[in-house]
């Protein structure tokens, strides 16, 4: 009998043993669930801080507002510190060939060549796997 009741004993204590693991694997599954999740926020939040400054200028804008949004786009791509760099495609005239622009240097000197009283269409025409914009296309209307 003494042997039956020590047998329960050892029988009980390995199933409580079984019940704690078993709800320490599913906290941490579900810490795991959450960390990605905090993964994707933060990634979802860095897209929109980067493709913000830009989309704002998506329409028709006048030449001294496509100016700032050229030297905001020369300005990113020399430091490059998102490590995303932006394509301007510029077509100044309508029978004009468009141009791309990639370095900053181009792009400074392009953005002297923009009229200020003069109205522009602004596009964001790409963006990469992850969502970052990589091409704004500027038309001179």
């Amino acid at each position: 009998m003494e042997n039956a009741s020590k047998a329960l004993l050892i029988a009980g204590a390995v199933l409580i043993v079984i019940v704690l693991i078993s709800v320490g694997m599913m906290i941490v599954q579900q810490s795991q669930g959450l960390l990605g999740d905090v993964g994707d926020v933060t990634s979802n939040q860095s897209v929109t801080a980067f493709n913000t400054p830009y989309e704002n200028y998506q329409g028709t804008q006048k030449g001294a507002s496509i100016r700032t949004l050229m030297g905001n786009v020369s300005t990113n791509n020399s430091t490059n510190a998102s490590g995303h760099v932006i394509t301007i495609k510029l077509k100044l005239t309508a029978d004009g060939q468009e141009e791309e622009l990639t370095t900053s240097t181009d792009i400074t000197k392009k953005a002297a060549e923009i009229i200020a009283s003069a109205r522009y269409s602004v596009v964001a025409t790409n963006k990469d796997a992850e969502g970052y914009i990589t091409e704004i296309s500027i038309t001179r209307k």
